[in-house]
């Protein structure tokens, strides 16, 4: 699957307590409700952007992702990220929720820049710096 270059120069709103993420995930249900019709009836943060204009970053370890349950296991929304599918199963395995339909970015970034396969993302690059002593 080919996808355009996306920029975000929108905003990011941070939600830590269980009345922001649930609030933060009602506002993304809502907008993909308007764009898509209407939607079928122990990780720490979590981030969405729903649109170049806006990303809500969650922190979840306290409140649980029950509102964004829908969002995560409907499979017609594609979900994008670096190393996506380890975060995929850390979702299932701390809030028994499986990801549909993702997407990891790590490959197209090999293919990009002609390298050999690569393992991107913060969790390859903090065990690097822990094995190097840094």
């Amino acid at each position: 699957m080919r996808y355009s270059a996306l920029k975000f120069r929108g905003q990011i709103l941070y939600s830590r307590t269980s009345m922001e993420v649930e609030k933060a995930a009602r506002e993304l249900l809502q907008s993909l409700k308007v764009k898509k019709g209407v939607l079928p009836g122990k990780t720490a943060v979590m981030q969405i952007c729903g649109n170049t204009s806006l990303c809500h970053a969650m922190h979840i370890f306290h409140s649980g992702i029950t509102s964004m349950q829908f969002l995560l296991e409907d499979s017609t929304l594609v979900k994008v990220g670096v190393g996506i599918s380890s975060d995929c199963a850390e979702v299932l395995r701390d809030y028994n929720v499986s990801v549909k339909s993702v997407e990891d970015l790590s490959y197209h970034a090999n293919q990009k820049l002609g390298r050999e396969p690569k393992t991107w993302g913060l969790r390859s690059s903090k065990d690097s710096c822990l094995q190097r002593g840094l």
